[in-house]
């Protein structure tokens, strides 16, 4: 066990041959590999390529020629109006008289006339108004303006290139950061304005460039596209615009989607590597007729996901396969193989419309969390038909606010299509269930209670021929399914491994003491050896009889480990009387030891109410019980029976107080004798 003491290695049986009711589950199990990735992406790339050929018929278009028919929308979108744009961004062009530049020519002239108004030569430079306005002014103020002007307009004029356009903004800029106040400011910038007027020419080059990029800063014109109206009428001619908007309303175009295949090829092999490493992370040691389960919902579900496109595109194709995983495994498991699983069926089936990609991806992810909520524990029949009904009302309203979301047909005919749509795969997924676990022999709620069910022919023959081992098992099977809710395992499972673990038994019920109602015991007649013989092969028989009447693999597995390689001491001390070197493995039973967790806890719970049934008549307080149930389960691991499943101290713990509650529960009633008030007849074993 895990965290245990592993000093008693196998023990006395390590060398006997273990018994094999199928794969173990703590086996390293298979794996999938490269061919299944190769598999799988045959198969998407075949529903691909049908789904685009039977889609596309006369809905195909293709850039550059003329519409085969009249497009019309299929669900709400907004789209770029190019006509208006282009007309708006003309309207911005033409708003743009022309740009002026530096005329290199008249360098000096600019210099020359700096010169005269810093000498305060108005008149000569500056227009009468101006000039007197200058003339006016204190002579610090004035000088202060013409230095800040002259400053500018130097810098302005070394900074020019023949090319650029008159920056009138970084004019104003270095005014506002001159220290002039406002009116000097003003003055500064008619200085400049003048005194720069001849050295500025148009550019026609810098001209056009200007308006380029103002009809660029000019915001697309956006218009609202309803369901029902025109994209592109027949005979026109298909834009590249115009074809964008049709591959976002789901019209296909006139060649294969090489891209989507790309993307689906990659998405597979990602799966495949994925969920192999997420198994192996999780130790959830699967085996190979499981994967092939796994691969077959897989490729089923991509089907029916493209049967759901081809008829409404609503997404809901990905129930059943929701439906089988998490039926039959590991819900952090069948999470991840929905989600991912789901996403690559939408990219295979939503045929190049984005809106149908996002409905398909969306209610992908939520049915794995729906699922992921409400198929985990199911424990009946009917829990599980109302489980499935509050999934599909779920995923039919969830669809239906999606698209509502996404623009697409949200009125009341698209929910009673949903509706009708979820209620229909919900049926498939139920009726397919057997056939998956009948082909794959999985294990599903379903079939863990009809296992369960007294009625069923192993369990009848159990109640008539093996009286006592029929109430040993339940009772068993009470204190397993106890202690599996205490450590969140499936209560179920455990509780049909506890209910046939002893159907070895029937082949030889009266050597058992629980069936020996009359009170002779055949043991007494035979040989020691002999007896642990007839014992020990009721391992082997319930293998056997458990193929013979199809009990699941993962059942017979409880047949084989439930006694682990524990030996007989009862009968070696025995047979030592007559053979002092007579080896102990041949009272050891082969095993193997439980290799799961559930496997363990059956180990535990059997030889515990064997123990307490042996000493019921002597157990006078609870305390005994506890004494006794600390002691068996010492002893398991003494032996090193639980070195092999990833059980703590705090999980036996756990276990432990689930024995002794569910055993008080069963003897509360009992009035108890004292041991020395027992009687004078010996005790002999319980042999279970």
């Amino acid at each position: 066990m895990k965290n245990m003491n592993k000093s008693s290695a196998n023990g006395p049986a390590a060398s006997l041959k273990r018994l094999n009711p199928g794969n173990q589950a703590g086996d390293k199990g298979y794996r999938p590999n490269w061919g299944t990735a190769v598999m799988l992406v045959a198969v998407a790339s075949i529903l691909l390529a049908g789904t685009w050929y039977l889609k596309e018929g006369e809905s195909s278009f293709r850039v550059g020629s003329p519409a085969m028919k009249t497009y019309y929308a299929h669900s709400r979108m907004r789209i770029v109006d190019e006509s208006a744009t282009r007309a708006l961004r003309e309207q911005r062009m033409s708003d743009i008289g022309g740009v002026l530049v530096k005329d290199r020519k008249f360098p000096e002239e600019v210099r020359g006339k700096f010169a005269a108004l810093e000498k305060r030569d108005y008149a000569a430079v500056l227009p009468d108004s101006l000039s007197r306005i200058m003339e006016s002014l204190p002579e610090d103020a004035a000088e202060r303006i013409t230095g800040v002007a002259s400053r500018i307009a130097l810098s302005f004029q070394d900074s020019l290139s023949g090319g650029a356009e008159l920056p009138a903004d970084i004019l104003w800029r270095s005014l506002e950061t001159s220290g002039l106040s406002i009116p000097e400011q003003n003055l500064a910038y008619q200085i400049l304005d003048h005194v720069m007027e001849r050295a500025l020419v148009m550019d026609s080059e810098v001209t056009q460039e200007v308006r380029s990029l103002a009809a660029s800063e000019v915001e697309p014109v956006e218009r609202v596209l309803s369901v029902g109206d025109i994209i592109v009428r027949e005979g026109e001619v298909i834009s590249p615009e115009v074809a964008l908007v049709l591959r976002a309303q789901g019209y296909p175009e006139a060649f294969f989607p090489w891209k989507t295949l790309a993307f689906i090829v990659t998405g597979v092999f990602f799966w495949v590597s994925w969920m192999g490493w997420f198994s192996m992370r999780r130790e959830y040691h699967f085996d190979a007729p499981e994967w092939a389960f796994m691969i077959t919902i897989l490729i089923a579900g991509w089907v029916a996901m493209s049967l759901s496109s081809l008829l409404g595109g609503n997404g809901l194709g990905v129930i059943p396969l929701a439906g089988w995983a998490f039926l039959a495994l590991p819900g952090s498991f069948a999470f991840q193989l929905v989600l991912w699983g789901g996403i690559i069926g939408s990219v295979i089936t939503s045929g190049g419309s984005s809106a149908e990609l996002m409905l398909s991806v969306f209610i992908s992810g939520l049915t794995a969390s729906l699922a992921y909520l409400l198929l985990r524990k199911i424990t009946n029949r009917l829990d599980l038909l109302r489980k499935m009904a509050l999934l599909g009302v779920s995923l039919a309203l969830g669809g239906f606010f999606i698209g509502w979301g996404l623009y697409l047909p949200s009125g009341g005919t698209a929910l009673l299509s949903l509706s009708a749509s979820a209620l229909a795969w919900i049926v498939v997924t139920l009726a397919a269930l057997p056939l998956w676990e009948r082909l794959f022999d999985i294990l599903t709620p379903v079939r863990l209670v009809d296992l369960t069910h007294p009625s069923h022919p192993l369990l009848k023959r159990l109640q008539l021929e093996a009286p006592g081992t029929y109430h040993h098992s339940l009772m068993v099977g009470t204190l397993a399914e106890a202690a599996a809710e205490k450590l969140r395992m499936d209560p179920l499972l455990v509780k049909a491994g506890a209910y046939f673990h002893d159907v070895g038994k029937l082949r030889r019920p009266q050597f058992f003491v629980e069936n020996q109602q009359t009170g002779l015991n055949p043991h007494d007649e035979l040989a020691p050896s002999l007896s642990a013989l007839i014992i020990i092969s009721h391992v082997r028989d319930g293998l056997e009889m458990g193929r013979q009447f199809g009990i699941p693999k993962k059942i017979r597995v409880f047949i084989g480990e439930h006694h682990g390689t524990t030996c007989l001491h009862y009968f070696f001390k025995k047979a030592l009387g007559a053979d002092p070197d007579l080896p102990m493995e041949q009272f050891c039973y082969p095993g193997g030891r439980p290799s799961s967790r559930e496997s363990a806890v059956l180990m535990l719970a059997d030889s515990v109410e064997a123990a307490v049934r042996a000493a019921a008549p002597a157990i006078t307080d609870s305390r005994e019980l506890e004494e006794m149930t600390k002691e068996v389960i010492d002893t398991k691991v003494a032996e090193s029976q639980l070195s092999d499943v990833p059980l703590t101290f705090q999980d036996l713990t756990r276990i432990k107080a689930a024995f002794i509650e569910t055993l008080k529960h069963m003897y509360h009633a009992r009035k108890v004798t004292p041991l020395e008030n027992a009687g004078d007849t010996p005790w002999e074993p319980a042999v279970s």
